[in-house]
């Protein structure tokens, strides 16, 4: 069982989410110091006692050491050298300790993809913290100006999402994609053959990047998302969609909507369907809907994966509802990428 998940405390509460993390006590906590304090507490409890019980011949200090050190390795690839120089054991030694750390859902390992493409692809795995607010306080991180004031901030926003989308999907496999020339892709998810790709972004307006271009074209993406912390949903190009963070909440998404008869319907360009207002999260704007047998209707569920009824919108005419819908209009909660 994980923490506190952005479904259960609201999109208002999301940068608070990520500065104390989801353990309950931490993110409750009457204030940021008070939030502190019982991190560094529980930080102290797991190494000298929790993980002695399953790793008896770790000394604590050694461990916590690690950990801290670990900390600046969290979204970036990492090689066991560096940090057992410093801490003056063998290679071997720290890919236990790490191992013993996975173990215990303190960090999660987040392995390489590779394949044939004729490029130099990076094949060691990237690190992450799988608490933002247990990250925070080994890096030294105590409130919210120096979390927006720390170079470690994009790797932190990285680190929460891809823990949030970890436990919102259910793929087969997870992965990361990167070359040694430059281009990356954070998130590989395959399932039943399909290939999703994701790439986080902590900015305000995120743009296609010539990254987003050749992991599309390397990997033959079925589709990528781009995430950022914003509200609006836009499309930067074929098959590449910016969606905000709280797409993770399961709510219907301002994008897709559900067949509902019986209602009065007119043809007008998706563009105008767009501003329409919506219904999303019960909040008492209007839904926008579609009629099950309108031809609209037919020509978007075409462009859906084969056997999910999830419509998404094209480039195409779509019909938008003028009679007021039922005061309780079933959403469309629907996956991300499944």
């Amino acid at each position: 069982m994980g923490g506190f998940s952005i479904s259960e405390v609201g999109n208002d509460q999301l940068e608070q989410l990520l500065l104390r993390g989801g353990f309950p006590l931490s993110f409750l906590a009457a204030g940021d110091r008070e939030s502190l304090v019982w991190r560094q507490q529980f930080i102290r409890s797991f190494f000298e006692r929790d993980l002695l019980q399953f790793h008896p011949g770790v000394a604590p200090a050694t461990m916590m050491r690690f950990a801290t050190m670990l900390a600046h390795y969290h979204a970036q690839t990492w090689t066991a050298t560096e940090i057992a120089g410093s801490l003056g054991v063998t290679p071997p030694t720290c890919r236990r300790y790490l191992d013993a750390l996975s173990g215990a859902f303190l960090v999660r390992q987040l392995q390489p993809w590779h394949e044939n493409l004729g490029k130099r692809q990076v094949k060691v795995p990237k690190i992450y913290f799988r608490d933002s607010g247990l990250f925070h306080c080994l890096s030294g991180i105590r409130t919210q100006v120096d979390l927006l004031t720390n170079p470690k901030l994009g790797a932190a926003w990285e680190g929460y999402v891809v823990e949030a989308l970890s436990r919102k999907e259910t793929p087969d496999e997870v992965y990361f994609w990167g070359t040694h020339s430059g281009a990356e892709l954070d998130l590989l998810l395959i399932k039943d053959g399909r290939r999703s790709g994701v790439e986080i972004k902590r900015a305000d307006a995120p743009k296609l990047t010539a990254s987003m271009k050749t992991a599309m074209q390397d990997l033959k993406l079925d589709r990528l998302a781009v995430l950022y912390p914003g509200t609006q949903t836009y499309s930067l190009a074929d098959k590449v969609l910016v969606m905000p963070i709280s797409s993770l909440q399961g709510a219907s998404c301002p994008w897709a909507w559900r067949p509902s008869p019986g209602h009065t319907f007119s043809r007008e360009p998706l563009s105008r369907l767009m501003r329409l207002p919506s219904r999303n999260r019960g909040d008492g704007q209007w839904a926008k809907t579609i009629g099950p047998t309108s031809r609209c209707t037919r020509r978007l569920r075409a462009a859906t994966w084969p056997g999910k009824p999830y419509l998404f919108p094209t480039k195409i005419s779509c019909a938008f509802e003028l009679s007021p819908p039922p005061e309780r209009a079933e959403p469309l909660f629907m996956p991300l990428f499944f």
